[in-house]
């Protein structure tokens, strides 16, 4: 109990004086009266936070208790945390190599989630009096494991399989294979099954799959967003300068459709041509992009073209849509007029082209 008295700290503090201060200035209660409509509802009012959603709350938790960093420092999961990841690599491996099923896929995800379960609860993770309560967390951040290391197999084999239409060792490339979306679709598909299934067991009633893209999470989301490199970003926060070649994220691409795009295939050509040392450069950056599917009657299709940027790389028509550059013709036979609309969803631009116009623009603006 505080015993207020000259000697007391806090009856002798300069606060203290304050608080005393502002009981003198109280209006006398004969004198108060009701709040108006108006001033109810200004602005100087100070409104509370909504409280946040049931997901919102788990993501709080699994930010709080279950990032990467936490699980692999804490003695409590970081055996059980890599024992799973490892074998979630070795399984997708398995499974884009066509030796494990998409069933089977789901039942490995059933086992592994269980085996992390029963690890937290008897680990008591994160504390003791919380580790009861920390089932839909627990599953959920399993089930993002998962979905990541499946994205990151099916990026994985895409760039190496590009690798062998680049023109020389550590060309920069863009290559696309929709075997890949189909694939990851499918086993998304199956472990997404089997999750909500043992939500449902579990009886967890409020269990949802994150939302990923408002989460910021490229690398969780879908083949589309993995494969184009875009970063992973905190909602709200600041974005890096990249350039991104994939318009539509949630375009499902046809069966069988490639595309590939390389940057720098020939030398640049002679800033003075010999013919004539006052003629203009009109070419800059030399590039070559292909694309290719197979038609209604199982052909192979396939369509390349050489081109070049501009000088300085920088101009507005650097930014170059596929379908500008690539037409399957006749347009009008079957499946080419929806190949040739979805060549619309790529576009091709110099190496570091955004981040580049983004330092153009800076200096522009300072001189």
């Amino acid at each position: 109990m505080v015993t207020l008295s000259a000697s007391n700290p806090i009856t002798g503090s300069g606060l203290y004086q304050v608080y005393q201060q502002s009981r003198s200035n109280r209006v006398p209660l004969q004198d108060r009266r009701p709040v108006t409509a108006e001033e109810l509802n200004s602005s100087a009012w100070g409104k509370p936070e909504p409280l946040p959603s049931h997901q919102g709350q788990i993501q709080g938790l699994k930010e709080m208790f279950f990032t990467d960093s936490k699980l692999y420092a804490s003695p409590k999961t970081s055996k059980a945390v890599e024992a799973m990841d490892q074998e979630m690599d070795r399984l997708a491996d398995q499974f884009f190599d066509g030796s494990l099923s998409a069933e089977g896929l789901a039942n490995a995800f059933e086992r592994l989630a269980g085996d992390f379960l029963t690890a937290c609860r008897e680990s008591q993770y994160p504390v003791p009096a919380a580790a009861g309560g920390m089932e839909e967390v627990a599953l959920s951040t399993v089930y993002d494991h998962f979905r990541e290391r499946i994205l990151s197999a099916a990026v994985r084999r895409n760039q190496a399989e590009g690798q062998q239409y680049a023109s020389r060792e550590g060309a920069q490339f863009r290559y696309y294979n929709a075997r890949y979306y189909h694939q990851s679709e499918e086993a998304i598909g199956a472990i997404t099954g089997r999750v909500t299934k043992m939500a449902e067991e579990r009886g967890l009633d409020q269990f949802e799959i994150p939302d990923y893209e408002a989460l910021g999470l490229f690398s969780h989301r879908n083949f589309n967003t993995a494969v184009s490199g875009h970063s992973n970003v905190i909602p709200g926060g600041l974005t890096l300068a990249e350039d991104p070649w994939i318009l539509d994220y949630d375009m499902v691409p046809p069966e069988g459709f490639q595309f590939f795009y390389e940057p720098g295939i020939a030398p640049e050509p002679e800033l003075t041509p010999v013919d004539d040392p006052d003629a203009p450069v009109t070419e800059g950056l030399a590039a070559r992009v292909w694309a290719s599917f197979l038609d209604a009657s199982g052909a192979l299709q396939t369509l390349s073209r050489d081109f070049h940027f501009s000088v300085t790389g920088l101009l507005d028509a650097d930014q170059k849509n596929l379908g500008s550059l690539l037409q399957f013709q006749p347009a009008s036979k079957k499946g080419f007029a929806a190949m040739n609309q979805f060549l619309k969803n790529f576009q091709v631009t110099p190496p570091h082209y955004a981040s580049l116009r983004s330092m153009d623009r800076g200096l522009n603006l300072r001189a």
